[in-house]
């Protein structure tokens, strides 16, 4: 079983923010969730070989080629700030 306290800890480090309703909804959810992989773990796989299923379009890489780029100047003229030739953007993560 999940606890509010943890479904609070979760959204806090994902920064996302939810109000009681909302919290209790996301409790409901991941109980379901949690339970159907409890009834999962309690399947008998004995004698069951694990498989996998590698990726099956495995496309082949293309080599880089430089081409002509936009010039570095008129791109920053757009930018409400910038630093040593890179766009400048306020801080998300404390």
């Amino acid at each position: 079983m999940i606890t509010l306290d943890e479904i609070k800890k979760i959204s806090k480090l994902s920064r996302i923010e939810f109000d009681d309703q909302e919290l209790k909804e996301i409790q409901s959810e991941f109980r379901a969730i949690l339970n159907t992989i409890d009834r999962l773990n309690e399947l008998d796989t004995e004698g069951v070989e694990p498989t996998y299923r590698p990726p099956l379009d495995v496309e082949e890489l293309r080599e880089d080629i430089v081409k002509p780029s936009l010039d570095r100047e008129k791109i920053l003229q757009n930018a409400p700030e910038h630093e040593d030739g890179a766009f400048k953007a306020p801080t998300i993560v404390e």
